[in-house]
């Protein structure tokens, strides 16, 4: 192998590290996003499925903003962010909220997420 081979296979190793660690950043920024929609998600499954001689859909609301709180999205879910329908055997939330979360450095960008839970009401 000589001196140009060895050169262009360094050049190449340097590159796909750099991509690597782009990715990984990348990886580190927005998984948190998506995880604590999860997390919401799947605690506003359980809300939903609250007897309705318990609580009525304005203490409903009540739980669900503080299942928000837990979850890391106290600052981007309010009230007006979710409905609540409760019908003879079921209730339906669903609930819309944006988060912004950086991407790269100087490189932001917009999340919309629409959570909807549709449970029996036990």
């Amino acid at each position: 192998m000589n001196a140009k081979q060895e050169g262009s296979a360094r050049l190449s190793t340097f590159v796909w590290l750099v991509i690597f660690i782009a990715v990984g950043y990348v990886i580190y920024n927005i998984a948190p996003v998506y995880y604590a929609n999860y997390s919401f998600s799947d605690r506003l499954t359980q809300v939903a499925r609250t007897g309705r001689g318990f609580a009525t859909d304005d203490r409903i609301k009540e739980m669900i903003l503080k299942e928000a709180d837990e979850s890391g999205l106290a600052g981007y879910i309010m009230q007006s962010s979710c409905r609540v329908n409760t019908q003879e055997h079921r209730r339906i939330i669903t609930c819309q909220y944006q988060r912004e979360a950086k991407i790269l450095p100087n490189w932001t960008r917009m999340f919309v997420f629409n959570v909807h839970a549709d449970q029996p009401i036990l």
